[in-house]
């Protein structure tokens, strides 16, 4: 029996749910910063921050991780990220530390429900608010 190749219809909705409704809710919690993308990753605020940049980004920064702009002994590298957001998004910064002592990873969660768990309610919230005038 040969493949015809293409997806049935019933997958076609199960990728365009996913990259319509649930890749956009999704966001990341800080642990270690190992696997963050700082510029490229919803983490800090509710979409990336290369989308909120005060000036292009040079080359290969969109690659860092959140881990590449702090150091233990002194936190952020502020005068690297500075130049880049708005004073608000450093402030949120300052308010924050990544967690290197007792081994926490950075993970995902559900960014459209209290307790960052999914569920089909708050999925079908987020679809509402998205689609209300």
């Amino acid at each position: 029996m040969r493949s015809k190749g293409s997806w049935s219809s019933t997958w076609r909705s199960v990728r365009t749910g996913l990259r319509e409704v649930i890749f956009p809710g999704i966001s990341w919690v800080i642990g270690d910063g190992r696997v963050i993308k700082f510029w490229k990753d919803k983490w800090l605020i509710d979409k990336p921050l290369s989308e909120v940049t005060l000036m292009a980004l040079p080359n290969g920064f969109e690659e860092l991780r959140v881990c590449d702009y702090w150091r233990n002994d002194t936190g952020w590298l502020v005068e690297q990220i500075e130049p880049f957001i708005p004073v608000e998004l450093v402030l949120k910064l300052w308010a924050m530390a990544i967690d290197n002592v007792t081994g926490a990873r950075d993970r995902l969660s559900w960014g459209e429900s209290s307790d960052g768990q999914f569920s089909v309610s708050s999925a079908y919230a987020f679809i509402s608010k998205d689609n209300s005038p």
